[in-house]
């Protein structure tokens, strides 16, 4: 069987991605913060859910039986001594194994054999498990629709249909507490004997649950309140003007997208600028010692006139003279 915490953890990272991956390239026709809002609750609800109803602690019984504890009292046909408090804990499809008799909380998750059904199945406990996956299934679907309103509008009809999803999904994951009223929690070892007693009380996969309730609750209220139709989702701007807040956020997302264009080419020119700057430098350091090596060759070129001028004159003294 699959463990509740692969499950939660699996939802998370995939759901993150996806979140992820849609808000980088959106055109939030509903509103990116209000969308963010939707979409994290929906995820949160989500796990939370599939925890919680996948989970073998989502509440803990205590019972009397002089038969042995919860994987074997209702093997046993005669009791072996007298009555023994018991611990055990327990889910809507699945019950704790624990390793040892003396920690009933570390085990293993093992789902519930055909006697153990027999000893404490009713209709009640089969309508709480059909409102475990009503939840997750409904809870699927609407979270993998609410992670696609980042690029597509819906209508007011579209709304109220989703706000009626999130309520219902509320509503399921409530009703799945009425495990609490089933055999399992009021007559499981009654079969042994009528004056036993069992006793149900919350565990940690039902406070999980509880929570995803509670996010449910909060997507449907930001349904209610906060997701409407492009078409009319009016709003008052600073100037008290009536505008339809779709078409701003629209013009606000192009001139945001145009200021940074204007900013990026901005920059390729610094940088064109500062490129042909370094090259004109580097000509006319190039230009400046070219400058300079033709200098000197003059001076050496005049130097070495000067000095054949001179000797031609002392050769004609020397040519002269007696």
């Amino acid at each position: 069987m699959v463990s509740p915490h692969f499950c939660f953890v699996l939802i998370l990272i995939s759901s993150g991605a996806m979140l992820l991956t849609l808000l980088l390239g959106s055109s939030y026709p509903h509103g990116g913060w209000v969308l963010s809002g939707l979409m994290v609750s929906c995820i949160a609800a989500l796990a939370s859910t599939m925890y919680g109803m996948a989970s073998c602690r989502f509440l803990y019984v205590d019972f009397q039986s002089d038969r042995g504890g919860f994987g074997e009292f209702y093997m046993a046909s005669v009791a072996n001594g007298s009555p023994v408090m018991y611990r055990a804990g327990a889910g809507l499809f699945a019950w704790l194994s624990p390793f040892n008799s003396s920690d009933w909380s570390v085990g293993k998750c093992e789902g519930y054999t055909a006697g153990q059904i027999a000893n404490f199945d009713d209709n009640i406990f089969e309508a709480s498990r059909v409102f475990g996956v009503l939840s997750v299934l409904s809870g699927v679907g609407i979270t993998a629709w609410t992670l696609f309103l980042s690029c597509l509008s819906i209508g007011r009809l579209q709304i109220c249909f989703m706000s009626l999803v999130f309520f219902l999904l509320t509503c399921f994951v409530g009703f799945a507490f009425t495990v609490f009223q089933s055999g399992l929690c009021k007559s499981l070892v009654t079969s042994l004997n009528p004056s036993y007693k069992s006793k149900c009380t919350l565990d940690q996969g039902g406070l999980v649950a509880i929570a995803g309730s509670i996010f449910w609750c909060v997507a449907f209220l930001i349904s209610v309140i906060y997701i409407k139709s492009p078409n009319s989702d009016f709003t008052i701007s600073p100037d008290g003007r009536i505008t339809n807040a779709f078409q701003e956020r629209q013009l606000e997302r192009d001139r945001k997208i145009r200021e940074k264009q204007r900013l990026r080419e901005k920059a390729a020119m610094q940088r064109r600028e500062e490129r042909e700057e370094k090259s004109n430098m580097r000509n006319s350091r190039s230009n400046s010692f070219g400058q300079g090596l033709e200098g000197v060759r003059e001076s050496i070129d005049m130097m070495e006139d000067g000095t054949t001028e001179v000797q031609l004159e002392d050769h004609r003294g020397n040519a002269g003279s007696p």
